[in-house]
């Protein structure tokens, strides 16, 4: 016992002289040692977790990029590159129909994994939330953005309303009327050797409509040809792409705002200003816009703060923007580059219409080569190119568990323009939409996959406004088709393909056009200035 005492009692020393001597040991190491053990330390983590992320993590066994399946950094290089959809294209091809693209993220290729995802929330199935990639405003999120199903559904069922069939047709006068001015332009402006910049010209009628149309304010882009908010809105993409990028580095994320372009500022400010003005006059307001059964005498909106209001209208004028323009630009540049197509469509519509002033929406839903025009046009240049990413709820994906708190991409850009669903995928083939008893289809495409067409989404959570867009662009190439004929003016200067990067929205490249009037219209305009003026 005499000997356990005595050593206990020398621990205790030894303990209370511990600090002192280990203070005078660790101020005895150099510095440079330090540097070397934190090198040691750092490198021993990084092998040990690249050790668990190739081998252990529980999306190993899915194959793809080593790069990706250790960093982030592999999916924000592409991002920044602008081809981020052709790189998912590229890997899918090469490792198969689900692929690993960042430590905790997958991709999947075919139409029943979008199905198990977009369809998600409804029969039963388990809910895939969205993930953070999308863009906030502010404190608040808007309707594309929102996580949380509940708050999305208190939402839709709000703006429902306003996307009715007979709010959509209320809102006739005012879609004909910004059209026609566009048409107009076209026709005064269009026939000149060097064209007018279709690009632009997208971009205007796109948002004159979506300003209009949203809450009745007139952004007069088509009259003055130019716009301060289309200009402070595009040039803000590529930092919209940063901060997406820049939510997957927690740690780097703020230093993102310090890059905050002035331009998104002023854009945002103008919006507010505009939505402040519409939900504090709603009386005075006469023209139908979305607002008219979102913002009335005794309908109180799920969140009375502006800035919430704010976040609702952004979303809705950007989902009324950039899809619009996208899809106007692709459809006039697909029939431009294909002369057979458009004179097939230029005789469908003015075989059906007499009068320019007879053009109505309702009869256009009738006419096959209208819709295979733009269904094509959806398909070759995609909406939602960017992965539409999701996070698992803990769930099976075309036959994959895939764990709770994974993100899942589907790739549309990849789907829509494969071999495996498409005939000719890369070419412009209305044809392909048409019933297959119509004489112009054409049985190679009998095999064509059309369950992988999603191009405004599915489900729950699908594009609220895809009704008025596809009734926007039905008004707009018809009335094109007839009262002009067209034809390409800068064919050798651009390949769309090529040139184009997807930066939070597409950036397309300039296309140009020349414009005259059709024989149709000459002939209608020479009858009215026959008839007798009325006493």
């Amino acid at each position: 016992m005499k000997h356990i005492e005595n050593l206990t009692e020398a621990f205790g020393q030894i303990s209370r002289n511990s600090w002192v001597d280990n203070k005078e040991f660790l101020g005895q190491v150099p510095l440079i040692s330090w540097v070397q053990l934190g090198a040691v330390l750092t490198t021993a983590y990084l092998v040990v977790r690249a050790v668990y992320l190739l081998y252990f993590h529980p999306l190993a066994k899915f194959p793809g990029p080593k790069v990706a399946a250790l960093t982030d950094i592999w999916y924000m290089y592409h991002w920044f590159t602008g081809r981020y959809p052709w790189a998912i294209e590229a890997v899918i091809k090469e490792y198969g129909d689900v692929v690993r693209i960042a430590p905790n993220e997958v991709v999947f290729f075919r139409a029943e994994a979008m199905n198990d995802i977009m369809m998600s929330g409804t029969k039963g199935r388990p809910v895939f939330r969205k993930s953070d990639f999308y863009f906030r405003i502010g404190a608040h999120t808007g309707i594309a953005a929102e996580q949380d199903p509940e708050k999305h559904r208190i939402i839709r069922k709000w703006m429902a309303p306003a996307f009715s069939p007979r709010a959509l047709k209320e809102q006739d006068p005012v879609l004909h009327r910004v059209i026609d001015n566009g048409i107009d332009k076209l026709a005064t402006k269009g026939n000149t050797p060097e064209g007018l910049d279709m690009t632009a010209w997208c971009d205007w009628i796109a948002c004159d409509l979506a300003g209009s149309l949203g809450y009745g304010w007139d952004y007069k882009n088509m009259e003055n040809e130019s716009s301060n908010s289309l200009r402070w809105f595009n040039s803000s993409m590529f930092w919209v792409t940063l901060d997406q990028a820049f939510k997957r580095f927690p740690l780097l994320h703020p230093l993102v705002y310090l890059a905050l372009p002035p331009n998104l500022v002023r854009f945002l400010l103008e919006h507010k200003r505009i939505v402040r003005d519409r939900v504090k006059n709603y009386k005075d307001y006469k023209q139908r816009d979305y607002f008219s059964s979102l913002v009335q005498e005794g309908k109180t909106p799920p969140n009375e703060n502006v800035d919430w209001i704010l976040a609702q209208a952004v979303h809705v004028f950007v989902g009324g923007l950039d899809p619009d323009t996208q899809l106007f630009w692709s459809a006039i540049l697909f029939l431009t580059q294909n002369p057979d197509k458009l004179k097939k469509f230029t005789d469908e519509v003015r075989g059906k219409f007499a009068r320019y002033e007879d053009i109505e929406d309702e009869e256009l839903t009738h006419l096959p080569w209208l819709k295979a025009v733009i269904e094509e046009s959806l398909r070759l240049h995609t909406n939602g190119a960017f992965g539409q990413p999701r996070i698992s709820p803990g769930a099976t994906v075309d036959g994959h568990y895939i764990p709770k708190g994974v993100k899942v991409q589907t790739s549309l850009f990849a789907a829509f323009h494969s071999e495996r669903y498409w005939h000719k995928p890369r070419s412009f083939c209305p044809e392909r939409w048409l019933p297959s008893t119509d004489p112009d289809y054409d049985t190679v495409f009998d095999k064509d996959v059309h369950d992988c067409f999603r191009p405004f989404s599915a489900g729950t959570r699908s594009c609220i406004g895809q009704n008025m867009g596809y009734r926007q662009a039905r008004v707009l190439l018809a009335k094109m088709a007839w009262k002009l004929d067209w034809e390409i003016a800068n064919a050798d200067e651009f390949d769309w393909e090529r040139d184009i990067r997807l930066y939070a929205i597409w950036t397309r490249p300039i296309f140009k056009a020349r414009y005259r009037l059709s024989d149709v219209a000459k002939a209608a305009a020479a009858e009215q200035e026959e008839k007798p003026i009325a006493a």
